[in-house]
């Protein structure tokens, strides 16, 4: 959803005739600000790639937590929180998604949502973020693909914004 939404972005500065300095500079800009925030079904991956023990994975797993991962602002990959549950963690995803946006203007973001084999989750989340963070002006579902599928596993939900 990252390299989804900065395409967007070049797209709307390119139809506005920006010169290509002003757009590198904006583009720039952008994505030192950009928010990447994650909620996984499975934990295998994060146990498979050493972000987790195995121990962990599977203590994780039995008692249903559910991390919710963004990056630590120099790129590194980082758990924010844990819940117990899909249902629990989206729901705090949605109050971390509003705590990040509260001083933003009013519907003067766009976020790009993926998800992998969950549309109806997706669907949800989208009309959760729309009722529950003002700034917010549109939410573009797309579904995983790629590399982005074996990472978010069944059921993972990325969000950029």
């Amino acid at each position: 959803p990252g390299q989804t939404r900065i395409a967007m972005l070049l797209k709307v500065m390119i139809e506005e005739g920006m010169n290509f300095d002003e757009i590198v500079e904006k583009a720039t800009a952008f994505i030192s600000t950009m928010k990447t925030l994650f909620v996984l079904e499975d934990l295998s991956n994060l146990v498979k790639n050493g972000r987790i023990s195995k121990a962990a994975g599977i203590v994780g797993s039995m008692l249903s937590l559910r991390p919710i991962m963004g990056e630590d602002g120099h790129g590194n990959i980082v758990c924010l929180e844990k819940a117990r549950g899909t249902h629990k963690a989206l729901a705090r995803l949605v109050e971390i998604i509003g705590e990040y946006t509260k001083d933003k203007a009013h519907h003067s973001l766009v976020m790009v949502l993926s998800y992998c084999n969950c549309v109806d989750r997706a669907m949800a989340l989208k009309k959760d973020i729309l009722d529950n963070c003002a700034a917010f002006k549109e939410v573009v579902v797309v579904p995983t693909s790629g590399i982005s599928t074996v990472y978010a596993n069944n059921g993972g939900i990325v969000i950029a914004f």
